[in-house]
């Protein structure tokens, strides 16, 4: 969690830093994301940086929080319109909004055994998510515009699923989180087949 000191920062200095932090983890893995280059581009000191954050540990997983909950937000907002009564054409399509979540996963990849605490930080994240999507995998039925919000959900959470599951020799989920994931995911294929 940041400190005081960086919630006290205008609106504007705090996205230019959050711009600057994402386009650096992007960029570069977690691994290689170098602090000094954030705060360059943010035009701030490296002493006001440990002023906000106590690591750039702390730093990814708040920006990764940011990140779901700006996914979280825009989710909803989908979730909203689908349900309003819209002709099919005005559907608004998904795929950019899926790649764009793929791609920050995908370019943030953890190492599971050396950020073992990341992992756990993420989890929790996407218990969160889970909680938000529950009510589209439990459904018995599903109208078309409803489908395609399902199916959205569904690949994301396989995504997720591929991405930071940690397995044995024999490929199985042993995260509790993980399995609960999969759940999820069988869930939602049998509603989809319906």
């Amino acid at each position: 969690m940041p400190k005081m000191t960086f919630f006290n920062l205008t609106d504007e200095k705090r996205e230019i830093f959050l711009k600057a932090a994402v386009e650096e983890f992007s960029t570069h893995s977690y691994h290689d994301a170098n602090v000094r280059e954030i705060v360059r581009k943010a035009n701030i000191s490296i002493g006001s940086f440990y002023c906000y954050f106590d690591s750039k540990t702390e730093l990814f997983v708040y920006i990764t929080d940011y990140m779901f909950q700006k996914f979280l937000k825009q989710q909803e907002a989908l979730g909203k319109q689908l349900n309003r009564d819209v002709k099919t054409e005005e559907i608004l399509e998904m795929e950019p909004l899926q790649k764009a979540f793929w791609d920050q996963f995908e370019k943030c990849s953890l190492d599971k055994r050396k950020h073992y605490y990341l992992r756990t930080k993420n989890n929790q994240l996407f218990e969160r998510f889970l909680r938000e999507v529950e009510e589209y995998g439990t459904k018995t039925e599903y109208t078309q515009r409803e489908k395609r919000m399902v199916a959205f959900v569904m690949n994301s959470l396989q995504y997720i699923l591929d991405e930071f599951a940690e397995a044995d020799e024999t490929g199985r989920v042993v995260d509790e989180e993980l399995l609960l994931l999969k759940k999820m995911l069988r869930i939602g294929y049998q509603n989809l087949e319906r």
